[in-house]
């Protein structure tokens, strides 16, 4: 699985901003600073959206095992 400095929940949480909710990467950097403090850039939340498909691979895999 692909590490970040970030963990699995923040992680969830940005991808959910960029994926569902469509806001823009600065947007999501401005949010996560002035709500959370962090300190992220636009590269990461880039790198976030590159590596998000391999790390759900596993589980999505596991959800259509059991259920079917």
């Amino acid at each position: 699985m692909p590490r970040t400095s970030l963990g699995p929940r923040l992680h969830a949480a940005l991808g959910e901003l960029t994926g569902a909710s469509r806001l823009s990467k600065r947007r999501v950097v401005q949010l996560g600073a002035n709500l959370l403090g962090l300190k992220i850039s636009v590269g990461m939340i880039s790198r976030l959206e590159r590596i998000t498909p391999r790390v759900l691979e596993q589980p999505r895999r596991s959800v259509a095992r059991h259920s079917s």
